[in-house]
């Protein structure tokens, strides 16, 4: 069986991050925190229920 997944760019609470789909459904949410032109922290979000609540617009390309 064939999934779709894909890693979209976003902007999460104002920082750079990648919204993550399994077969058009939500699963993450990625942020990065930038410090001195490097990663310095990632944050994952992928608690169903904090998803849901998330509010988010999908934009087309």
């Amino acid at each position: 069986m064939a999934t779709d997944a894909t890693a979209r760019p976003a902007l999460i609470n104002g920082v750079a991050g990648l919204v993550n789909t399994l077969d058009d459904q939500l699963i993450s949410v990625t942020s990065f925190a930038i410090s001195d032109g490097r990663i310095a922290t990632i944050d994952i979000l992928s608690c169903p229920d904090r998803l849901a609540r998330l509010g988010l617009t999908r934009l087309e390309p």
